[in-house]
């Protein structure tokens, strides 16, 4: 991990760590998804194992940071550079979280995977969630 995400994988932890309970239902405030695209910048698919390689760095990442994270996959479009409809499957990553830093990690973490996989854009998509429980088999 970069230094600011070691600083913000600490942030997090420590804000969890002051919770009176962990495990209590956290009122979701921001739902951080990654749009991850198959294609490099020139339209070449990358490889399945360079893919399933950055999905599990995004889903760890996001997971250490956001308590968790899950992903789906996808088809999207995007308008390239020079001007074509690029099709491609995608690779969504999201996590529900209530820190006021999220956009501070998504930013940062989104230009790096755009870096490794030569894309021209890693989309990030922070939105208001409504709330998030978790259900124990107790509850």
């Amino acid at each position: 991990m970069t230094e600011l995400e070691d600083r913000v994988a600490e942030a997090y932890r420590n804000a969890l760590a002051q919770r009176e309970n962990p495990a209590a239902p956290v009122a979701a405030v921001h739902k951080v998804t990654l749009n991850i695209g198959s294609t490099d910048r020139h339209g070449n698919s990358l490889s399945p194992d360079v893919r399933a390689g950055c999905l599990d760095y995004v889903l760890r990442a996001m997971g250490e940071l956001f308590g968790g994270a899950s992903s789906y996959a996808g088809t999207g479009s995007w308008v390239a550079e020079n001007g074509t409809l690029v099709v491609e499957p995608n690779d969504f990553v999201y996590s529900f979280t209530t820190t006021p830093w999220a956009r501070d990690f998504a930013l940062p973490l989104a230009r790096r995977i755009a870096q490794q996989l030569d894309q021209e854009a890693v989309m990030v998509s922070i939105e208001p969630a409504v709330s998030i429980d978790f259900v124990t088999q107790e509850d």
